[in-house]
């Protein structure tokens, strides 16, 4: 696994234009390539690709961007198309590929395989970077670069540039040794076998009231007014903002806990159907649910592991709580139950904790994260009850 790393840009005014100039073209060039994919019958990789050396020659102020990512839109168009056939092969509904609109084109990809190293480093506070047919633009270098860069994406956020630097270094990270079980939770973001609680920022549910504002003063402003793109700038920096937050917040926790332990067990949730409106399962949690961004926690907290060659384990989360994890004592009980009480054993602990002691344990009993596949929901989704 390569290393990235991630900087703040600062373009001057021409740069700046430049820059977009770079964005809009990668867009026409990538909505024409679309355009011929779909004409032809049967499809010529070729015959595409040559379309971008027709574009430039034909139009002007394409010959002014860079032509590496145009060619590079060849390259994204054909991976797409190849995530769209691997998902049909495995059941799902797909669709077709759909042109990219201002919105939807938010970052441009230059290829350095062949080139010298593009950073300069000019002082502590700069650096500069020299992009082809841009020049050299400033930008905050943070943390020092091992390796050679070998690819550049610059990505275009609601207030600023970002450049991210792929380089050939491996990333690796060190883990703990010791073992670990994990509850996810609303209320909890999630409880481990240590008892160790984090507390759910729901991010989304504290900035809902000014979004909410936004959105009304959106409605009233007249469509295609000076108001109405200031009011849609300012809704977009703060659902920039949540974005960023959510990031930081499941950056911090995963890499705490890839840190500390060497062996990691969590439920295998089925996160769809659980935020899937039916008459059974009732939408009074599927907000929250959102908003804690599950699915993103695992996936990032299963990347980190395996970097770090940690062992993680994914275990049907059915009935963990209802089973007592000091003698396997099986109780009925509803959602308002925060504690377990065995009347076998006399345990008296979180209902959570409880849990989360209950997954460490079959985790430790499955050998492979593909050994046991379940479409099994937790109460909280089952019950309904609101939050």
């Amino acid at each position: 696994m390569t290393k990235a790393y991630k900087f703040r840009l600062y373009p001057n005014k021409e740069q700046n234009r430049m820059l977009f100039q770079n964005l809009n073209g990668c867009r026409f060039v990538y909505n024409k390539l679309l355009e011929e994919l779909n004409k032809q019958e049967k499809i010529d990789k070729g015959k595409i690709q040559h379309k971008v050396y027709d574009l430039r020659k034909e139009i002007n102020w394409l010959r002014e961007c860079i032509s590496k990512s145009q060619y590079y839109e060849n390259y994204k168009l054909f991976s797409s198309l190849r995530g769209l056939s691997n998902s049909k092969k495995k059941g799902n509904k797909v669709g077709r590929l759909k042109f990219k609109n201002r919105d939807g084109c938010n970052s441009f990809d230059i290829n350095y395989s062949c080139q010298k190293n593009p950073l300069i480093v000019n002082d502590k506070r700069y650096s500069r970077i020299k992009l082809p047919k841009i020049g050299k633009i400033k930008i905050r270098q943070t943390k020092e670069i091992k390796g050679n860069i070998k690819h550049i994406t610059i990505k275009k956020n609601i207030k600023s540039w970002d450049v991210i630097l792929i380089t050939d270094e491996e990333y690796t990270q060190v883990g703990g040794t010791k073992c670990i079980g994990i509850d996810m939770g609303v209320n909890s973001f999630l409880t481990t076998s240590e008892n160790w609680k984090i507390e759910n920022p729901l991010y989304f549910k504290q900035g809902m009231e000014e979004i909410g504002k936004l959105q009304k003063k959106l409605l009233k402003c007249k469509i295609g007014s000076n108001n109405r793109k200031k009011v849609k700038r300012m809704l977009n920096i703060k659902w920039e903002h949540i974005k960023n937050q959510r990031k930081y917040f499941l950056h911090n926790v995963t890499k705490r806990l890839v840190n500390n332990y060497g062996f990691i067990a969590v439920e295998n949730l089925n996160i769809k159907k659980m935020t899937k409106k039916t008459k059974k399962n009732k939408y009074y949690n599927m907000r929250n649910i959102l908003d804690s961004c599950w699915g993103e926690f695992l996936s990032i907290l299963e990347t980190k592991s395996k970097a770090a060659n940690i062992e993680f384990v994914k275990v049907n989360p059915a009935y963990t709580s209802r089973y007592c994890s000091n003698c396997g004592n099986y109780k009925e009980m509803t959602l308002s139950d925060r504690w377990y009480d065995c009347p076998s054993c006399g345990i008296c602990i979180g209902r959570d904790f409880n849990a989360a002691i209950n997954i460490l344990g079959r985790g430790k009993g499955i050998t492979s994260v593909e050994s046991e596949v379940t479409n099994s929901m937790k109460q909280e989704v089952k019950q309904g009850v609101k939050v």
